[in-house]
């Protein structure tokens, strides 16, 4: 109940923040409207505004509000209040542009329906001087976060990163790093083995070398993280990159397992999992009965959370009854083997592409190194993590007193929102018998 209070609660604020916004962005797209047709009355007439007549400002004065009215409803129909500001890009535009063409047939309608009589250019002038108003109003807010996140002096105490990749992959991350606040992290520098790349700039990032310029580039740039971001290598070149990267002494980061899960490319089902029944099995047990009960995510929390529910635990309960009558009358020389689905032939694992990561509020309590089932977390360095030999467990984000331990960053923000939407359709449990 207190963590469910505590989702409510955060849902509530984000709620309240989103509202805010939305309502600060309406606000600026009524005083857009009424500021574009008036400025295009204006210039109608020279800019000389006592030579404007009477009646064309009683017409703009009668009408425009009803514009403005007409003007919101069709940005909400076309999702102009549901963007997230700071991933604004080609999308939203063409929305914008598709309103505006809605919003030129409605002025045209309007104008030969009820006979409004005002100069032809005030209805061009208002509508352009509009347009780019309410795009210009939804891009602002990017540009700022970007522009202060570049600004000198911005990026005091933040973890220097290092991408592999200029690809598109590499683009999506820098994005991210930019406009991210949260972040407490910049992206120094980008690592790609094209010739014709190198010394380029995307987004705002030097292409500083190859795979062989790396341990270079590591001390330059006082690179603490290095994200692999090329999707496409494979293999022999994938594996002699990421040596090289290990030897650095740098945390590393995979981006191909998430693009690829995010894409549907590598579903869960490829990944190699120890069947309990065979462990069972091959140590003399009779398997008799078998379920998939379904929990919250320890990674994604977002998946299947609140369960088990009381309906998850009506069937364990319905499934511990069939098992002890089952029992009641088990024979084993007449068992018969049952079957239950799982993933076979095994396959080659392919590990989990993050781990948790540790921020300021680190008070070295060592719990976290002590209690690491895999010895990942060094005593002396309690907030650095092996990710050679991290499982991604979590025991040591339950176990942080002060929440400094958690999943983070652009990587892990990427695989949970793919994550969450592969698995937002409820699942049930499944009995085997």
């Amino acid at each position: 109940m207190k963590g469910g209070a505590g989702v409510g609660l955060y849902i509530g604020k984000m709620d309240r923040k989103w509202l805010s916004r939305v309502l600060i962005i309406m606000l600026a797209d009524i005083l857009g409207i009424l500021g574009s047709y008036l400025l295009a009355l204006w210039a109608r007439f020279d800019l000389h505004f006592m030579d404007i007549p009477p009646e064309f400002l009683q017409g703009y004065l009668s009408t425009i509000w009803w514009w403005v009215l007409i003007c919101l409803a069709v940005f909400w129909l076309c999702n102009l209040y549901n963007s997230i500001w700071r991933f604004v890009s080609v999308d939203a535009l063409m929305r914008i542009i598709l309103a505006y063409v809605i919003l030129g047939g409605l002025s045209f309608g309007c104008v030969k329906l009820f006979h409004i009589v005002m100069p032809r250019s005030y209805y061009v002038w208002g509508l352009l001087c509009s347009f780019f108003i309410t795009a210009g109003i939804r891009f602002f807010y990017r540009g700022v976060r970007y522009l202060r996140n570049r600004v000198p002096g911005s990026q005091k105490g933040t973890e220097n990163v290092m991408i592999i990749g200029a690809g598109q992959a590499g683009r999506q991350l820098i994005r991210e790093y930019a406009v991210s606040s949260h972040l407490n992290s910049r992206v120094a520098c980008l690592i790609d083995d094209n010739p014709a790349k190198r010394g380029r700039i995307l987004e705002g990032v030097r292409i500083v070398g190859g795979r062989r310029d790396i341990p270079q580039a590591v001390k330059r740039y006082d690179i603490r993280k290095i994200i692999f971001a090329i999707p496409s290598l494979q293999g022999a070149g994938r594996q002699e990159i990421l040596n090289i990267c290990s030897k650095t002494g740098c945390q590393i980061q995979v981006v191909p397992g998430i693009y690829q899960l995010v894409k549907g490319e590598v579903t869960i089902s490829k990944l190699r999992r120890v069947e309990l029944q065979d462990l069972l099995e091959e140590n003399g047990f009779c398997v008799i009965a078998g379920a998939a009960f379904v929990a919250q995510h320890s990674i994604f929390t977002k998946v299947a959370a609140g369960r088990p529910d009381e309906d998850d635990r009506r069937r364990m309960a319905e499934f511990g009854a069939m098992c002890r009558e089952k029992l009641s009358g088990f024979d084993p020389d007449a068992h018969t083997p049952i079957h239950i689905k799982g993933n076979r032939p095994y396959k080659k694992a392919k590990g989990v592409p993050f781990q948790p990561e540790c921020n300021q509020n680190c008070m070295k309590c060592y719990a976290c190194a002590k209690n690491c089932p895999t010895h990942s977390i060094p005593l002396e360095t309690p907030w650095l993590t092996r990710t050679d030999t991290c499982i991604s467990c979590g025991a040591c984000i339950y176990l942080c007193p002060t929440q400094a331990r958690g999943y983070r960053g652009p990587v892990f923000e990427v695989a949970a929102k793919g994550f969450e939407a592969m698995c937002a359709k409820r699942r049930e449990p499944e009995l085997f018998f």
